[in-house]
């Protein structure tokens, strides 16, 4: 039987595809010391966490370094300056696409028109790290000890995002400038290299730019594998947090749940902070798989007693069904 044959732009896109999955299994391999991390909180967030059996992932834009995002994108348009200086005798389709990308990464991150949804859950792999302690202050403070378990194939994770149609991945943060440069140019050179025979650009420019082989779904899709490498991008000034995070929100090549076109509004809760209105989504245990989350164990801050507070914390692990929970105190001395 003979096989039709795919069209140049058909092509480029299954090639993306399989960059993309050789991204995510790589990612997919690292695991944190110990396969454990550290959720830092006020007591008023450890009693959620507990008593409610969920973790909020705050939307981006609002994390405590308001900058982050703005940062990762600086970084990604550096790259694509790059990239572009390499290729600059070349007048193709792909350098067309990266100018596209510049003008959606240097875009103004409040405007509603060009807001893509990214909610974080931060997590250390220090759970008595004196940075931490020193934020939260006088109001004590706790980390809670979260087991991360090492993927394996076919074994669903222990939490998920309540929003169906959004994904959830563990991301290790970067905090080195060359590094988070070169990631940005794997992306780019991994997914702008498919698209550089000319018959690719001149397939793609014939479709509805709307349409699934359409310009403005490559560039979705090229501006969504950079978005997922910059939100793990930091400052180099916050090493010392070797921070981990769970990364929620809707991606254009890995989907989880059933995305029914909108009909399903995404549960989006909004609480205060400093006068401000901050969006977030809840991390769940997995439904019919567990009906806690992995929780190991909650170390108290330094600024409180530490037989008091830890009779309180296994009060209220216990209260809510969590047994064989580790709790200990901190000794560092912190000024305040």
């Amino acid at each position: 039987m003979r096989t039709e044959q795919r069209s140049a732009a058909d092509e480029a896109l299954r090639k993306i595809y399989s960059f993309n999955l050789q991204r995510f299994r790589a990612e997919s391999e690292l695991v944190p010391p110990q396969n454990r991390l550290y959720h830092y909180t006020t007591a008023e967030g450890l009693k959620g966490i507990v008593e409610n059996h969920e973790i909020w992932a705050t939307s981006a834009y609002y994390l405590n370094d308001s900058a982050e995002i703005a940062y990762g994108c600086k970084v990604a348009t550096e790259a694509m300056a790059s990239w572009a200086m390499r290729k600059t005798a070349e007048k193709s389709f792909p350098s067309a696409m990266v100018e596209m990308l510049r003008a959606v990464f240097t875009s103004d991150l409040s405007d509603v028109g060009v807001y893509r949804p990214v909610f974080l859950a931060c997590f250390c792999e220090n759970d008595n790290l004196l940075s931490q302690w020193r934020f939260y202050g006088q109001s004590g403070g706790y980390s809670v000890g979260i087991s991360v378990p090492t993927p394996q194939v076919g074994v669903p994770p222990t939490m998920m995002p309540e929003p169906v149609i959004y994904t959830a991945k563990w991301a290790k943060v970067v905090y080195d400038k060359v590094e988070q440069l070169a990631r940005c140019q794997n992306a780019l050179d991994g997914t702008l290299s498919t698209l550089m025979p000319p018959e690719v650009g001149k397939d793609i420019f014939s479709q509805n730019p709307e349409g699934i082989f359409g310009v403005k779904r490559f560039l979705a899709i090229i501006a969504d594998i950079l978005l997922d490498e910059i939100v793990a991008f930091k400052d180099k000034a916050f090493d010392v947090e070797n921070e981990w995070r769970i990364v929620v929100r809707p991606r254009e090549l890995y989907k989880e749940g059933q995305d029914d076109g909108g009909k399903t509004p995404v549960p989006i809760y909004f609480r205060t902070r400093n006068g401000v209105v901050v969006p977030y989504v809840k991390i769940l245990p997995t439904t019919g798989h567990h009906t806690h989350l992995p929780i190991v164990s909650v170390r108290t801050g330094p600024t409180l007693d530490k037989n008091n507070a830890a009779l309180s914390v296994n009060m209220l692990m216990q209260n809510s069904g969590y047994t064989g929970i580790a709790v200990t105190g901190s000794d560092i001395t912190v000024r305040l």
